[in-house]
């Protein structure tokens, strides 16, 4: 039952994060439609709107991957699996969340390292505003933080899948 809570636990962090994705994507929409009146209408443009929708998209990107993880909604090549019996289909589902969480962990140490390096010298984005670079990078190692706990959420779950007895287990000749 503990499980089943902290995989519960973690499909709601992974929601909140959604739902977090979903108000900043209406920012960043009220802001360019702000920017488009104020550069058409009044000839004043929001200098620092394309700025800060630009840095938005990176956040979304990592912030609601979790998210789309957790909905099994990401992008994925199902070929191979689509031709495997149902059996097979959930072992690779669990070889693919292994793969995932050592990916995602590999892909935090390094993006700590580098943000360490940009901090180091001190790197800025300059554009309309000036940003420390690693305002921005901060988001990578996070969102990929967030992807091994969702990848192991959904990796406890691909394995009770293939417990006999669970209703998407699946027969060595089912398809």
């Amino acid at each position: 039952m503990a499980n089943k809570t902290g995989r519960d636990l973690i499909n709601g962090v992974s929601a909140v994060m959604g739902a977090l994705c979903g108000v900043m994507l209406l920012a960043m929409l009220l802001l360019i439609c702000a920017n488009v009146v104020m550069r058409y209408g009044y000839d004043q443009p929001i200098i620092w709107a394309d700025q800060i929708t630009t840095y938005g998209l990176v956040y979304l990107t990592f912030i609601g991957a979790p998210y789309a993880l957790s909905q099994r909604a990401h992008v994925s090549v199902d070929i191979l699996s689509s031709l495997l019996p149902r059996v097979h289909q959930r072992r690779l589902d669990v070889v693919l969340d292994v793969v995932g969480i050592v990916y995602c962990i590999a892909f935090s140490v390094l993006t700590l390292q580098e943000i360490g390096r940009v901090v180091k010298r001190g790197s800025e984005f300059v554009d309309a505003l000036i940003v420390p670079e690693w305002w921005v990078l901060i988001v990578l190692p996070l969102g990929a933080i967030l992807l091994v706990v969702q990848f192991f959420a959904n990796l406890l779950d691909d394995i009770d899948r293939l417990r006999p007895g669970h209703p998407d287990a699946g027969t060595e000749g089912a398809q």
